[in-house]
Formats: C-alpha cells, structure tokens, sequence
C-alpha cells in the first residue's frame, strides 16, 4: 500500500482491504491503527 503511494489512513485501508467489504472498513480502521501504533517506536521520525 505504502508503495502504491498511499499517504493516508483512509488511503492504506483503501489500499490494504481493497478486497474486504466497505462496511467492515471501520474495523479495518481500528485493525491498522493498532498496528500502526505498535510500529511507530520502531520507526522515530516516520
């Protein structure tokens, strides 16, 4: 997704769970946001 040239929250779920339904996308949200936070002390400054 990042490579696709998506910036966004909203991009990477468009991008990420392109093949999941539009209204399980507010759990996606909530899915990558998760792994969003657990990533970002490995990644300072990203």
């Amino acid at each position: 997704a990042l490579a696709a040239g998506a910036a966004t929250l909203e991009d990477l779920i468009s991008a990420a769970y392109d093949d999941t339904p539009a209204e399980l996308h507010g759990l996606a949200r909530l899915q990558l946001r998760a792994h969003l936070r657990r990533l970002a002390p490995d990644f300072p400054g990203a």
